[in-house]
């Protein structure tokens, strides 16, 4: 699924629960703005919590080396920052039973 498709079933999808047509940049600009926000609260405070449906991390890992499989060499890996994520128990048991219904 392409963003354009997300974007149109989650207005689709927001039209069946307030009986009222949503646009789709409407619902563009929330998941947007949603973004910025985890994205923030992750760099300040290393998690974030999207309520019902997935719990984000930030790791932050200093430099080290590896090692290039095919030339034995050893390289720099520059410091980073890994994210993580968890999907939330009953987003996950959604799925379940959805794929149960396949």
């Amino acid at each position: 699924m392409i963003k354009k498709e997300f974007m149109a079933a989650v207005a689709a999808g927001a039209k069946d629960k307030l009986g009222a047509r949503v646009p789709v940049a409407v619902v563009e600009a929330v998941l947007d703005s949603a973004n910025g926000v985890a994205a923030k609260q992750l760099a300040t405070d290393g998690r974030f919590r999207f309520p019902g449906l997935v719990n984000l991390s930030a790791r932050v890992h200093g430099p080290r080396t590896a090692r290039n499989p095919k030339t034995g060499e050893e390289c720099l890996i520059a410091a980073g920052i890994t994210v993580k994520a968890k999907p939330v128990a009953a987003f996950a048991e959604e799925v379940r039973n959805i794929e149960g219904e396949s």
